[in-house]
């Protein structure tokens, strides 16, 4: 089938998967990637492994503008009011994450270098996924807030502890892991910095898009020249132009039209990459490296979430939103492609096998995270976190009055 006809069938299947989610009061996300799952090889298989890799571009640009959207959630001001309730609570549930999974995995007859890998991998928690639901169901409040805080460090901690777990296996060098870490940070920093400099001297609209889009490109594929990760120089980027407030309001601004219509397709591709054979294969290991990380998330965000149970009255929610697993931790472990080859084919079955449950269950449970704790509001197709203010009411446009 040709790559149009196939590009038309799947915004056709986005369109109406998720207008079936809305009446089943589940999430669009959810919609979309079993919309996938129907196209993709474990269904239809109008959507072969060929057309997917076709589309690649537009998957990448798709979780780069997510990335980009999650960092750009932390100005200033929002790291001082919850950066520091998030981040405790992400080194709580990552550590007894972490443990968990490399136990059971070791228990189960990993080696020490795959149990190592994989509890690193586990770590993360989707962002594609969370700010998605976020996005749909207008959520906003201290719980939300947390769980964006603790999603973003989530990122930064597994792609720290991935690193750090290459250094121990003796699969990589110090100065080599600091450097794809360090780098990252350096080189998301830099676009940051030269797309909010540069966007306050563009006053149309058109020209700020354009350099936005190019800037995000060129810092994926410079993190990709220079052996760093691009995923996280993304994500730094985003936290960079949120100091930036007016550029960063103008670029969502001018994206919303179009965000809702590519973050379909992308879960739609997502959905139709999972592979629902590869479940069988993974045996007692992948088991437990499921069980583990489902375990020590829910677990780790109860205890970590406990810590401000004073300031956070609906504290016992959050750790429903931490259960999403997906890019990050597949583009890691792709990675292991360059560093060690001969782990990839274990890690990467039991990875690609855990996303297929943790994509499908995750929306479900962060939406049931967001409902319980009281922030969730109408389902929507606006596509912009900013649309309820600290009160949970609608904003008040400019030169109106709020209805």
């Amino acid at each position: 089938m040709h790559t149009l006809t196939l590009f038309g069938a799947m915004v056709l299947a986005a369109l109406l998967a998720g207008k079936a989610a809305g009446l089943l009061r589940a999430p669009k996300v959810t919609g979309y990637l079993l919309a996938g799952l129907a196209l993709g090889p474990s269904g239809l298989a109008v959507v072969s492994g060929t057309a997917t890799a076709q589309m690649g571009l537009l998957s990448q640009l798709a979780i780069a503008l997510i990335l980009f959207d999650i960092g750009g959630e932390f100005d200033p001001a929002t790291i001082e009011r919850h950066g520091g309730r998030g981040l405790r609570v992400a080194l709580v549930e990552t550590a007894i994450t972490g443990v968990l999974v490399f136990s059971l995995t070791m228990a189960a007859g990993a080696s020490p270098a795959v149990a190592a890998m994989l509890a690193a991998l586990a770590l993360e928690t989707s962002p594609s996924a969370t700010i998605l639901v976020v996005k749909e169901f207008q959520a906003k409040g201290l719980v939300t807030s947390t769980l964006l805080a603790a999603v973003a460090a989530d990122i930064l901690i597994a792609v720290t502890a991935f690193h750090i777990v290459l250094v121990i296996a003796g699969l990589a060098t110090l100065p080599a892991a600091l450097w794809a870490v360090g780098g990252s940070i350096l080189v998301g920093s830099a676009a940051g910095w030269l797309l909010g400099r540069i966007g306050q001297a563009l006053p149309k609209d058109p020209e700020l898009l354009l350099l936005g889009f190019g800037l995000l490109l060129l810092t994926r594929g410079a993190s990709n020249t220079l052996g760093v990760s691009g995923m996280l120089a993304i994500f730094v980027a985003g936290a960079v132009t949120a100091g930036f407030g007016e550029v960063r309001a103008r670029i969502f601004h001018i994206l919303k039209p179009i965000s809702g219509v590519l973050y379909a397709l992308f879960f739609v591709l997502a959905g139709a990459s999972l592979h629902l054979d590869l479940l069988p294969a993974v045996g007692v290991v992948g088991a437990s490296y499921a069980a583990g990380r489902l375990a020590g998330k829910l677990l780790g965000g109860f205890a970590g979430a406990a810590l401000h149970r004073r300031s956070m009255p609906r504290w016992k929610t959050l750790p429903l939103g931490l259960v999403s697993h997906a890019g990050v931790a597949i583009g890691l472990a792709m990675s292991l492609q360059r560093h060690a080859p001969d782990l990839l084919p274990t890690v990467q079955v039991i990875v690609l096998a855990s996303v297929v449950v943790f994509e499908l269950l995750g929306p479900v449970a962060t939406k049931v995270c967001l409902s319980m704790a009281q922030e969730a509001g109408r389902s929507t197709d606006e596509f912009d976190l900013d649309v309820l203010d600290e009160n949970g009411h609608p904003p008040v446009p400019e030169g109106g009055k709020s209805t």
